[in-house]
């Protein structure tokens, strides 16, 4: 039976990866993540994990390793003898790689670099996928924006109306986007300087369940949850700021997809966001979320625009489609009615703000 490593692997992104693949019956899943979450969503994820898969535990097809991915001898341990590693435990937040860069970069450069050696030193060539950020493409000022009423856009004559494409030059700025690009560069370059079969895929607003938000990420399910538990919410900027959202589901279909697909895959990257469909500005979810549910935050107050942010950003994933399949299937509506059954079905589990 194939064995899969996913760092972080009790993280949002990283839970969910776990169940796609437990569900196949076909891979013994390891989770690899040092619970360090701000959120306390590692925990919650783990209770929900062990509790869902006893079967599977008891059967050994799914272990948990308390390891933080800066240990490079933890690594080199829990690759051993593994076929594929998807490489999910990050510092997520701009703001907090602000505020402690030293960290940010410890763990998504060094940490980022501590996989790739600990995989090209194991001997077993497994598959290696990075989940990397729409970030490295920077603020994306040099792009003109047309302002409407409720969002920032591209204008329709715009080479980039339908998207950014992978070939958009990388423009980073920011801790956090050094420290994740790091990452970017070297997981593609090890595919051609090594020969390891990895690859990219570049993120953008992903959300869904198991998503424990917080004011500083995550903010779909932010936004969702004070409308939900009716408390105030501060928006930094105009509230005009567009993203291609993502559900979570969507993103670990695409990492199914692209492991199967290796020979294709190996030594590219790839946007992993919505399309223009399936793009929300926070003005708009806002209005979405009283329009569908009769729900709003208690008060919205403006505040200045957060540094290194990107006033729209709407990725091309036409490169993931024609190289392994994949485009987006769960429409934003459907994305954010799932994520809101799931706040609203149990209070005190699923408490996020």
């Amino acid at each position: 039976m194939p064995r899969i490593l996913i760092t972080g692997g009790l993280g949002f992104v990283g839970s969910h990866f776990a169940m796609r693949f437990l569900e196949k019956d076909y891979y013994e899943v390891i989770l690899f993540d040092n619970m360090s979450d701000a959120s306390g969503g590692a925990l919650k994820n783990f209770f929900y994990l062990t509790e869902k898969n006893k079967v599977e535990l008891e059967r050994n097809r799914l272990r948990i390793i308390l390891g933080d991915i800066r240990s490079f001898d933890q690594l080199k341990k829990a690759v051993q003898d593994v076929d594929v590693t998807i490489h999910a435990a990050a510092q997520v937040a701009m703001t907090s790689s602000l505020e402690d860069p030293r960290t940010d970069f410890e763990t998504n450069a060094i940490g980022s670099f501590n996989v790739l050696e600990a995989a090209r030193l194991s001997g077993s060539d497994p598959i290696l996928g990075y989940t990397s950020t729409n970030k490295v493409y920077g603020t994306l000022d040099n792009i003109p924006l047309v302002e409407k009423e409720t969002r920032w856009d591209y204008p329709k004559d715009s080479e980039y109306y339908n998207g950014i494409t992978e070939d958009f030059p990388l423009d980073i700025a920011g801790p956090y986007g050094c420290s994740k690009a790091a990452g970017d560069m070297y997981f593609r370059d090890y595919a051609k300087t090594y020969g390891l079969k990895s690859f990219v895929f570049r993120m953008s607003a992903t959300y869904g369940e198991l998503q424990y938000t917080t004011e500083i990420h995550g903010w779909i399910g932010w936004l969702l949850s004070c409308a939900y538990y009716h408390k105030p919410v501060t928006i930094y900027g105009d509230g005009k700021q567009v993203r291609g959202v993502l559900h979570v589901s969507d993103l670990a279909r695409g990492f199914e997809l692209a492991i199967k697909n290796i020979s294709r895959v190996r030594g590219h990257a790839f946007n992993m966001g919505g399309d223009r469909e399936n793009s929300f500005s926070i003005l708009e979810l806002l209005d979405f979320i009283k329009k569908e549910y009769d729900i709003q935050p208690s008060e919205a107050k403006y505040s200045g625009w957060r540094k290194i942010d990107q006033k729209c950003f709407i990725p091309s994933c036409k490169k993931a489609l024609e190289f392994f399949g994949w485009k987006p299937e769960i429409a934003k509506e459907e994305g954010v009615k799932r994520m809101y059954n799931w706040i609203s079905g149990s209070s005190n589990k699923n408490k996020i703000a």
